[in-house]
């Protein structure tokens, strides 16, 4: 978070975005995205449609299965309250969004006069953002995300299997109740409302988040989807006749399959290619 602070702190534009080493950003959906900030004061954020691939395949080929939908949401809220309520109702990561840079500048400074833990370092400056103004997804190819094989490397290494750990570690009740005084005092300042009654949403958005994810845990996968999934698994001409038949459905995250990507017909065909013909070119 130090570095982070320092190197916004250079930033003069109007307009900044995080750009990872292991993703691919497209400029023509940022300048789509600034264009729509500059005509709506009342956004803080924006950003497009979003993408995952993995590189771990064998072979110079991806498999129809390499890419999938990275859902980048829209938060309409017209109160700092309203749009945290809504943001940890149906949470996406927006840290790599295009954001006004004095939103981001003082979403950073305040995270680094907190000092979070790691597992709130993700969490606690979406929620800022989100606490500042509006999001917009705009449509266009806006980034391709590289799935790693140890994404969950971070919980291990804390040792921390699930939320379950999580919420149950001796720093998270330190966090939490400066998680609760950061939001807090945000939405009270931006809203104009008493802190108490604006610490009382911070903790029914929370704890609405963390109800979200324990359920997922808890939910057991249908016997048919898993009886499928190891038929495909098996055999690889039936999988990819899958995955083509599905890049038709109308379903966003169909529509991130390689074969929708890679028909001419997607919006997103010609900002893809050039992605893809990277990412084949270095497996080659």
């Amino acid at each position: 978070m130090e570095k982070t602070r320092e190197g916004v702190k250079q930033v003069t534009t109007p307009y900044a975005v995080f750009w990872a080493d292991d993703d691919f950003m497209v400029p023509r959906t940022f300048e789509s995205a600034v264009q729509f900030l500059d005509e709506n004061p009342d956004y803080g954020l924006a950003h497009g449609k979003c993408g995952m691939f993995n590189v771990e395949e064998n072979g110079t080929q991806f498999p129809s299965n390499a890419f999938s939908f990275y859902r980048q949401g829209e938060n309409f809220g017209e109160t700092a309250s309203e749009r945290l309520l809504n943001h940890l109702g149906s949470y996406f990561v927006t840290f790599y969004s295009i954001h006004r840079t004095e939103i981001l500048k003082k979403s950073i400074q305040l995270c680094k006069n907190f000092q979070w833990d790691y597992h709130f370092e993700e969490l606690v400056p979406s929620c800022l953002s989100i606490l500042y103004g509006k999001v917009k997804t705009v449509d266009g190819l806006y980034m391709l995300r590289e799935r790693h094989a140890d994404a969950g490397a971070w919980t291990k290494s804390q040792n921390m299997r699930d939320v379950f750990d999580w919420v149950i570690n001796p720093t998270f009740a330190q966090n939490w109740e400066k998680m609760e005084t950061c939001l807090g005092g945000e939405i009270s300042k931006i809203d104009g409302i008493p802190l108490d009654e604006a610490k009382e949403i911070v903790k029914k958005a929370f704890w609405k988040r963390l109800a979200i994810v324990m359920n997922k845990k808890l939910k057991p996968a249908t016997q048919s989807k898993s009886t499928m999934r190891q038929v495909l698994k098996k055999n690889k001409m039936l999988h990819a006749l899958w995955m083509a038949l599905r890049s038709f459905s109308w379903r966003e995250q169909d529509r991130f399959l390689l074969p929708a990507l890679q028909r001419k017909t997607s919006p997103y065909y010609q900002d893809f290619q050039a992605v893809y013909q990277c990412l084949v070119q270095d497996k080659s």
